[in-house]
């Protein structure tokens, strides 16, 4: 177990059971690769996170790579998502920005597996639903994109 600068504990590696709040965008990276050293798609993974609060299809469609797919376990079964039918589900339903939800995200680890593709996990705090988010970056034509989302649905936050 190791603590955090507020005082919690977790435990390394641990997929959160529970959302609780971090302080946000703290990066771990991991630098086994010498072109990991430069890394930085964390100007993308924060348009991610501002584009998912404020319901932005438009900063959401350059972050989602065009042949991106997300996934999720929905009572029992796999669902798979692609990013066309992802972008109209996101402008169908209010943004958490105009229902005033709270917000809370944060960067729990990159790992950059070649100079070229990423593996992210995040949490975040969206419309009072509590999401871990395991996030596939491939670095195409110069910029970091998602192309593959597996997300899991927490606990409900308190």
């Amino acid at each position: 177990m190791r603590r955090n600068s507020r005082g919690g504990t977790w435990r390394a590696g641990a997929a959160p059971t529970k959302f609780v709040k971090h302080p946000p965008l703290r990066v771990r990276h991991h630098h086994s690769h010498p072109a990991q050293r430069h890394h930085n798609a964390r100007p993308q993974l924060i348009r991610y996170f501002d584009g998912l609060y404020s319901g932005d299809t438009e900063i959401l469609g350059q972050i989602f790579h065009e042949r991106s797919r997300l996934h999720v376990i929905l009572d029992g079964a796999l669902v798979e998502i692609e990013k066309d039918a992802y972008m109209r589900l996101v402008r169908g339903r209010a943004s958490p920005e105009s229902l005033g939800s709270d917000r809370d995200d944060r960067i729990v680890g990159i790992h950059q597996t070649t100079s070229d593709t990423a593996l992210v996990m995040v949490a975040l705090l969206l419309a009072e639903k509590s999401y871990t988010d395991q996030l596939s970056l491939i670095k195409d034509e110069g910029r970091w994109q998602i192309i593959s989302e597996v997300y899991h649905l927490n606990q409900r936050a308190a």
